[in-house]
């Protein structure tokens, strides 16, 4: 996540990530009058299409870390700073941790 963008010349400073593109994305199929690709008016054109593909896969590494963090990383640092007789960190639980 691009944290740093605060103007309308940030996104030109600093690189893009992961957010900033599926939100470049949305607004290619979805346009702001509705009549460009994906609009009202029209199906997202192929490459659209293969960009949205590129995207799911990057998602996909990015869950896949995310998930293990959450659940492999974070209990070994738990079990690391109880033997030390610090706290844990609890997550709260709300349903699925990432889709």
């Amino acid at each position: 996540m691009q944290t740093r963008n605060r103007s309308g010349q940030d996104p030109i400073r600093f690189a893009p990530r992961l957010d900033n593109q599926w939100l470049e994305l949305y607004g290619r199929v979805t346009g702001t009058d509705g009549y460009i690709s994906g609009g009202a008016e029209g199906a997202p054109d192929p490459g659209t299409l293969e960009r949205l593909e590129t995207l799911l896969e990057e998602w996909e590494g990015v869950r896949l870390r995310y998930t293990d963090l959450l659940e492999n990383e974070l209990r070994r640092f738990n079990e690391a700073v109880e033997l030390m007789g610090l706290p844990a960190v609890v997550l709260p639980r709300r349903g699925r941790i990432v889709s």
